[in-house]
């Protein structure tokens, strides 16, 4: 378990999930515990269990609603930025419900915002394609046998590989918004 602290630590970020590991080395004691609680009797496990349950567990929960509701909101006004906006609209005015798009990045936003569904299974490619490169050839393979209306390209994502593949297939620059960063976000028409 030491060993498993320490692997959880390295990364110097909060990852709580990688905790679930625990919770098999964490049955044993806990279980002995209740069951030494179950012989004193009833009411004594039920009092110590009620503690145990508001001192510990119900704060968390109350303190993972807050800071997901506080997430959820911080979200919904960042997506919802000048830039999404007006890269949606102009999606929804060049495409039909049917005609399928592809966000180049980790944006899937873009999909949800313009009701439009993505070319390839995979609707973002980071971080996954960087771990697995075998993604990146199926992607742009999905990309060749579909040939999306628009490409939109998110801010700091545009690589060789992707020029490539918009100057061989006969894409156009449709036009550009900047993002808050300061950031091209590119957007390409499939020229027919």
């Amino acid at each position: 378990m030491i060993v498993t602290i320490v692997s959880i630590c390295l990364s110097g970020r909060q990852y709580g999930h990688y905790g679930m590991i625990f919770v098999p080395a964490a049955v044993y004691p806990i279980s002995s515990f209740l069951e030494n609680l179950r012989q004193v009797g009833k009411s004594i496990m039920a009092i110590v269990m009620i503690y145990l349950l508001s001192a510990f567990v119900l704060p968390d929960w109350i303190d993972l609603a807050m800071y997901s509701c506080q997430v959820y909101a911080n979200r919904a006004v960042e997506n919802h930025s000048d830039a999404v906006m007006e890269v949606c609209q102009f999606i929804a005015s060049n495409t039909t419900g049917e005609e399928k798009i592809s966000v180049y990045g980790n944006w899937d936003i873009i999909y949800v915002m313009s009701q439009r569904l993505s070319a390839s299974k995979y609707s973002y490619q980071y971080p996954i394609g960087s771990v697995a490169p075998d993604i990146m050839d199926e992607y742009f393979n999905e990309l060749e046998m579909s040939l999306p209306k628009i490409i939109v390209i998110e801010s700091g994502r545009m690589d060789e590989r992707m020029k490539n593949f918009i100057n061989e297939k006969n894409y156009e620059e449709a036009r550009y918004q900047k993002d808050t960063d300061g950031k091209k976000i590119l957007v390409y028409k499939l020229i027919e």
